[in-house]
């Protein structure tokens, strides 16, 4: 869905710019050829995600609000995910990032930022629109649990840690379509300590992918934000993805191994960053032999509970 959706858009920008219908016609071609599986293997991906996040940024004057109902129609945006006139957005860009009526998500505006009123301690809490891709657990001296195409990793090789964990850890991917809210909320009570962005490729996060790249959100560019959730060690890590190059924390300029001497302390339910295009939100966390983590539901949405420890 998202590639054809880039060579619609990328013969959109060509009517736009050029007024000729058989050079958007010729765009549309040439875009869906470059934008294939095969083809994604051989091109030089970071370069292509550049140049993607400069397309979507390109101001259609009064041709934005018709490209932003194709965009609609074609990913099924909910509407009500829109606050604002769809006129108010200058570009693509502009829009897909734009906010939601959090309050219409249960969350309350405190301190000037909105948060879940009085979290559930054990709860874990939906860091993004999206949907419930994957869960299992990273057990010490072993691979995942679950092994499932695309996710066949360690907790070492995904959180860049500098010795196996000690303690079972749950881990669950919550993927990010092109139709969703792309700003992604703190799951828990949660002390950031440590910032760590990662280098790697931008290989496509969507199920099509995963299934081709072995470990693939161990290989892909991310930040890897770790801390405590009460006693629990915990982490959260928005990773990059072909178009999504963009990983973005608000209030913080993410550079390589940034600690702190005080940690930074949320609350469920706060914004913690976005992307610049849709794709994927990794939580990990430690747990005792003797719990279980629950997790509910396909598709969730911010403000919603995502699962339990029992």
């Amino acid at each position: 869905m998202l590639l054809k959706l880039l060579s619609v858009f990328s013969a959109a920008i060509s009517y736009a710019l050029h007024r000729n219908v058989f050079k958007a016609a010729i765009t549309f071609v040439i875009t869906s050829i470059v934008f294939s599986p095969l083809i994604i293997h051989l091109i030089p991906r970071k370069a292509c995600s550049k140049l993607m996040g400069r397309i979507m940024k390109i101001k259609l004057g009064p041709l934005t609000p018709s490209a932003i109902r194709l965009y609609m129609k074609a990913t099924k945006v909910n509407p009500e995910t829109v606050s604002a006139p769809i006129t108010n957005y200058k570009s693509i860009q502009q829009f897909f990032n734009r906010d939601i009526d959090l309050e219409k998500r249960g969350l309350t505006k405190l301190n000037n930022k909105f948060q879940i009123s009085n979290p559930l301690q054990n709860a874990i809490y939906v860091p993004a629109d999206s949907k419930l891709a994957h869960q299992g657990y990273f057990t010490p001296n072993e691979h995942i649990t679950a092994k499932v195409k695309g996710i066949d990793f360690t907790a070492e090789q995904l959180l860049q840690l500098d010795a196996k964990p000690q303690y079972k850890m749950h881990f669950s991917v919550f993927y990010l379509s092109p139709a969703d809210y792309h700003t992604y909320h703190v799951p828990f009570d949660f002390k950031l300590e440590h910032i760590n962005y990662v280098p790697g490729d931008l290989w496509p996060v969507n199920t099509k992918f995963m299934g081709r790249i072995n470990g693939l959100l161990a290989v892909n560019e991310r930040v890897v934000l770790s801390g405590k959730w009460g006693t629990r060690r915990a982490f959260v890590v928005p990773v990059g993805a072909l178009n999504v190059g963009s990983i973005h924390l608000f209030g913080f300029q993410i550079n390589p191994g940034q600690k702190f001497n005080t940690p930074y302390e949320y609350v469920a339910g706060q914004p913690l960053g976005n992307f610049s295009f849709g794709s994927t939100v990794v939580l990990a966390f430690e747990v005792e032999e003797n719990e279980v983590v629950t997790m509910v539901g396909d598709k969730v949405q911010v403000g919603a509970i995502a699962g339990m420890i029992k």
